[in-house]
């Protein structure tokens, strides 16, 4: 069976991607029997809370140096507590080392907002429609149809983050944004192994939306998607426990992050508001995702000179 490969954006190399759990994701996505426990029981979000019950358990500290050895994690580049991590999800939402960030601080240049392999796409349509395999429809990804209207014939980025990347999420601008917004849905699995046979996960998984306004890039709609085993996406922004004050936001500045799992960010556009960098359309043309990390460029301020 076929592997998934990327393109790596330094060295400018096609590499294949090592995938956790790809025995049990090509068991539940490619052959019957595992299709069936798939719609039964693992796409509910009883599974994924119970997994991620247990990477809050001390005894899952025991994964930590196997999983850093086996993905080649460079752990210097992570704060780490004074007692070092707790259990497997302490380590899996690490942050970055404030002396470690690179953000690109042009105003107009928005950067990735999270680590992953990032797909780009120019000028969307407005009904239901594939790319590089993925359906979309943006009015039934958004619940909204306002919205819909807005980013129909804009462009998107769809950043996908395995579970050995960084899993903060951060702005990708200064911006003001709205308080985020939970879309109910299924736990499937965002691997590309997964959506060979599954096209439409991205409509019909749990999301989150937020609506960043007061950017240079026009107004942007953001989504997290979850996925199987994903315990959780968690706002830092704000304290979504009291009520919301939308204040401006900076650059760089964290928004939320994901508990243990692989998981999607989104980024929406309206039409000719910015122009994506050239390497990640020319590598999407060819329907290979390009890695990514969290404050490189992922276009700049549309004009007519750079069309």
């Amino acid at each position: 069976m076929e592997s998934i490969k990327y393109i790596n954006r330094d060295s400018k190399n096609i590499c294949e991607e090592k995938i956790p759990g790809e025995k049990c994701l090509r068991y539940l996505y490619y052959t019957s029997s595992g299709r069936m426990l798939l719609k039964t029981m693992v796409n509910k979000k009883i599974v994924s809370d119970l997994y991620g019950f247990l990477m809050k358990m001390p005894f899952s500290k025991k994964k930590i140096d196997a999983f850093i050895a086996e993905y080649k994690i460079d752990i210097d580049l992570f704060e780490k507590p004074g007692k070092g991590y707790k259990n497997f999800n302490d380590f899996f939402i690490r942050r970055i080392k404030q002396s470690k960030l690179n953000l690109d601080i042009n105003d107009e240049v928005l950067i990735s907002p999270a680590d992953g392999k990032v797909l780009v796409f120019e000028n969307l349509q407005d009904e239901t429609f594939i790319i590089k395999g993925m359906e979309f429809n943006i009015k039934t990804l958004l619940q909204d149809e306002q919205s819909y209207h807005k980013y129909k014939s804009g462009s998107m980025a769809i950043i996908r983050l395995a579970p050995a990347d960084y899993h903060r999420f951060h702005f990708p601008c200064d911006s003001i944004p709205g308080e985020t917004k939970l879309i109910k849905g299924k736990y499937y699995s965002v691997s590309p192994l997964a959506l060979k046979q599954l096209p439409n996960v991205f409509l019909q998984n749990k999301r989150t939306v937020c609506y960043l306004d007061k950017t240079v890039f026009g107004k942007i709609a953001y989504l997290e998607i979850g996925a199987t085993m994903v315990g959780s996406i968690k706002q830092t922004y704000y304290n979504p426990k009291k009520a919301y004050n939308p204040e401006l936001v900076f650059k760089g500045q964290e928004k939320g992050y994901f508990e243990f799992g692989g998981s999607t960010v989104i980024l929406l556009f309206e039409k000719d508001k910015l122009k994506f960098d050239n390497d990640l359309l020319e590598n999407t043309s060819k329907g290979l995702e390009t890695s990514i990390k969290f404050g490189d460029s992922l276009g700049r301020l549309f004009d007519e000179t750079n069309r």
